[in-house]
């Protein structure tokens, strides 16, 4: 079953599936991110735009999440 219209960056392989969980973004991230799984050779990239997910993508993604979970929590504890 292919997920994305668009072909594998590495391999050119227009076979894809999606990813349903991450150790970096549990079930929200793959969401979040579009993410498929090249059926061929492994290659985890974005379905809607077809760029691989890389190390920067994934650091972003949690330095995101992180600020919005981080800063409503600080600003709890800076009013009390």
């Amino acid at each position: 079953m292919t997920d994305s219209p668009l072909n594998c960056p590495q391999c050119n392989n227009i076979g894809a599936t999606k990813v349903n969980f991450t150790f970096w973004g549990g079930l929200i991230g793959p969401k979040i991110m579009k993410q498929v799984r090249c059926i061929a050779c492994g290659q985890n990239f974005n379905g809607q735009t077809g760029k691989p997910i890389t190390a920067g993508t994934i650091i972003g993604y949690s330095a995101a999440v992180l600020g919005i979970c981080i800063i409503p929590i600080m600003m709890i504890f800076l009013v009390i």
